[in-house]
């Protein structure tokens, strides 16, 4: 399988990479492949988990489960972009052979992070008992001591998470975007091995033992990935207290900060969805969309996964003023993208069948024109995906967090306007979504051909 994938993607490659050595031609390569067979079996896995976890809840409790997910996802902002940064600053530092600097980076990352995190946590065990998350969640039909405590847990177990995040900056800074999604598949089958011995004892099948099974899942995962990482090849970035340097905090922020503005846009953009669809109509509905979402977003997976390992490569390529294999990796990423768009099509033709045979009726029904227009927008941020890559490797943040601003006015007062008044339901959240997006997709292509032109990336 993975000969066989080689064989398709080395041809296609080959011009793009024309310009960069052997070694960083076949690392790269070796990427791709790896991570799109790691995110094979991830999809294959995550579309079981589905089923199995909608089999473990009824629709309306997998709805409310969605929308926790996607508000806790506002809490990734909380590492005030120092990953996403610490991405960049570590490619760079590594690129040079500062192997001193790059552990001082990676120790002030680890150090800030986990402060940051045990403070929001320690926060949020003040302030949840004086909230009332069933009103919050419109979930009235869960007893509210339920409700607090799956709250309380789920976030626990996803600030761990998140602050062993940034092995995952390492490994895409050392160009092993392929391991990351390793650790992703780990995670995602640990989890689903939960989920089928809790199958077993039907009677404890309920929110509470979900969420400490997806919660726990990736901490475990992450714990194991992590001493893997930094006691494996990578002993020469080990953090350790001594090489914490504040110093390097506003390093690090600087590009950082930037990183976490956009990522806050974005968050408030994209993760509003579910929230507003509880508010508008009920949770059975979060489970509609998020299902239609979850088999038409496998183009975006597949879209990243061949993406993720460009970013670091672009950085370098940038740092040694290497425009020639820019222009070449891109044109590369544009007709990856339209064969993506292809796939898209031939996915919404086949969706009835796909629904069928995967969630069995399991799910309400998921309306052909639901999928159509989550179909567009999936396309359309595909697309955008594919610029934000480059754009974010050469540090250039300013247009895309002038575009996300606008984007965050426009997208709740238009999703309400579209699917409330207009009273166009699931299909007008994603019309105001592909409306927002537009002004991205013009505007980034013409940043990008200004910098390659320019040949100036400061």
């Amino acid at each position: 399988m993975k000969k066989f994938a080689e064989m398709i993607f080395s041809n296609m490659l080959k011009k793009g990479l024309s310009r960069w050595t052997t070694s960083k031609k076949e690392g790269l390569l070796r990427n791709i492949i790896s991570s799109i067979l790691y995110k094979g079996g991830n999809i294959a896995v995550q579309l079981i988990l589905v089923r199995v976890t909608l089999k473990s809840l009824s629709a309306d409790h997998y709805g409310f489960w969605l929308v926790l997910s996607s508000l806790l996802m506002w809490f990734n902002i909380f590492d005030l972009g120092f990953v996403n940064g610490l991405r960049n600053k570590l490619t760079a530092a590594i690129a040079d052979q500062d192997f001193n600097r790059a552990k001082e980076y990676v120790s002030t990352t680890y150090a800030a992070i986990t402060f940051i995190f045990l403070g929001v946590f320690l926060l949020s065990l003040f302030i949840t008992p004086f909230l009332d998350w069933q009103r919050i969640f419109n979930v009235y039909f869960i007893p509210a001591t339920e409700v607090t405590a799956v709250t309380i847990l789920t976030f626990g177990f996803f600030c761990m998470r998140l602050a062993m995040l940034p092995v995952n900056a390492v490994l895409f800074a050392t160009h092993q975007a392929a391991k990351t999604e390793l650790i992703n598949f780990l995670t995602n089958a640990a989890t689903l091995a939960f989920m089928l011995l809790l199958m077993r004892w039907p009677e404890k099948a309920s929110l509470l033992y979900v969420s400490v099974i997806y919660g726990m899942a990736p901490v475990i995962v992450l714990i194991i990935a992590t001493l893997s990482v930094f006691y494996g090849r990578l002993q020469s970035v080990r953090p350790s207290w001594q090489y914490v340097n504040l110093k390097t905090v506003k390093d690090l922020g600087g590009l950082g900060g930037s990183f976490f503005l956009l990522q806050l846009i974005s968050l408030i953009f994209f993760s509003t969805q579910q929230f507003l669809i509880v508010k508008l109509f009920d949770a059975t509905q979060v489970t509609v969309y998020s299902l239609a979402y979850r088999y038409l977003s496998l183009v975006n997976i597949l879209a990243n996964v061949v993406m993720a390992p460009y970013w670091s490569g672009i950085t370098e390529a940038a740092h040694q003023q290497n425009f020639a294999w820019i222009r070449g990796a891109v044109a590369n990423m544009q007709k990856l993208w339209l064969g993506l768009a292809i796939l898209t099509v031939l996915m919404v033709a086949g969706s009835n069948t796909f629904y069928y045979l995967w969630l069995d009726n399991t799910s309400p029904p998921i309306p052909f024109e639901v999928t159509v227009a989550m179909a567009l927008s999936v396309i359309i941020m595909a697309w955008n995906a594919l610029y934000s890559t480059v754009l974010n490797a050469f540090g250039k943040i300013k247009l895309q967090i002038a575009i996300a601003s606008v984007m965050a006015v426009g997208c709740i007062p238009m999703a309400i306007y579209l699917s409330s008044t207009l009273k166009l339901g699931l299909v007008g959240i994603s019309l105001s979504t592909i409306l927002c997006m537009i002004p991205g997709m013009i505007l980034q292509p013409v940043q990008y051909q200004r910098i390659v032109r320019s040949g100036n990336r400061t």
